[in-house]
């Protein structure tokens, strides 16, 4: 499954017909485009390889409970038919909350155990700053969707129930928080 998801992403990167560029040349303008294109793209790319090692943490029997039910979260929020930016709809860019989301509670997670005194590994560690800009980028441009997505994440984190979270993602794309 994370195999398809991955070639998912990679074709829908090279195809030319897709609107990414496009889309985010109209949130970055015409001058920061072509940086933001690159470290979106490098986030969404990059999503797979979070999802593996979110779910590896999840099995984890000494992950803090915060970071627990964020991981779960996040990885629930991919098969959700809930979005704040479709994927159907929009293509490449339609994963970017997707990539969003998996990629801060990828970060946080990092952060928080380093923290903890543990040691990530260097492939984690690689990723997480790899995608850092991709992540600062997304919040730039799509202010909106990330503070909700936010918002989210602390609910969960303090142990409000999934279904509420849901309930919640599902409104604000209701209200038209996609542009």
């Amino acid at each position: 499954m994370l195999n398809a998801f991955n070639e998912q992403l990679k074709r829908l990167a090279a195809d030319p017909k897709d609107g990414f560029t496009r889309r985010v040349r109209a949130l970055a303008g015409g001058r920061e485009a072509p940086r933001c294109c690159g470290e979106l793209r490098a986030l969404i790319l990059a999503a797979p390889a979070m999802v593996a090692r979110l779910r590896r943490w999840t099995d984890d029997a000494h992950m803090p409970p915060h970071l627990l039910r964020q991981q779960k979260f996040a990885l629930a929020y991919l098969y959700s038919p809930y979005d704040f930016v479709p994927d159907a709809e929009h293509g490449l860019f339609g994963y970017l909350d997707d990539a969003w989301l998996v990629g801060s509670v990828f970060a946080d997670s990092c952060r928080d155990l380093e923290a903890l005194g543990l040691t990530l590994q260097p492939a984690e560690r690689r990723l997480r700053d790899d995608c850092a800009a991709g992540l600062e980028t997304a919040r730039r441009l799509l202010p909106r969707e990330t503070d909700a997505m936010r918002k989210l994440l602390s609910q969960v984190a303090a142990g409000v129930p999934n279904a509420r979270a849901l309930a919640a993602c599902a409104e604000a794309g209701r209200e038209g928080v996609t542009r």
